[in-house]
């Protein structure tokens, strides 16, 4: 049996939980052309903190509008919740976004885990 690539995850931002998705060429091809990068050398700058702001709102914009919610829904959001508050908060968020795209969802890392017999060394104990 196969599993459905699907990027998403949910998380708390700013005022609820949404949901994020960064997938596809489209989304890939609008944030690489927002920040300047291609979506790999974007994981670096996010990974070293060596990121623009643009490199974490935009993210996180455009993995807001991936994940369902109304393009300027979402640029009300990153106003409220990214560009009037400390990077520091929102870095996490667009680090997991890029994170997710590139690598693969958490929960299929974990049920790919489980399958190969790896569990958590840290509850096997």
């Amino acid at each position: 049996m196969t599993t459905k690539y699907d990027p998403s995850f949910e998380a708390d931002f700013g005022d609820g939980t949404y949901r994020f998705r960064l997938c596809g060429i489209k989304e890939w091809a609008e944030l690489e052309e927002k920040v300047g990068c291609g979506i790999f050398v974007l994981l670096e700058r996010l990974r070293t903190r060596q990121c623009t702001a643009a490199d974490i709102h935009e993210t996180i914009r455009i993995s807001l509008v991936g994940g369902g919610i109304k393009p300027v829904e979402a640029i009300s959001l990153v106003r409220r919740y990214v560009v009037d508050r400390p990077l520091s908060e929102s870095w996490g968020i667009a680090m997991r976004c890029v994170m997710s795209a590139v690598f693969g969802p958490e929960e299929l890392t974990e049920k790919k885990a489980e399958a190969e017999g790896e569990g958590d060394p840290e509850t096997d104990a």
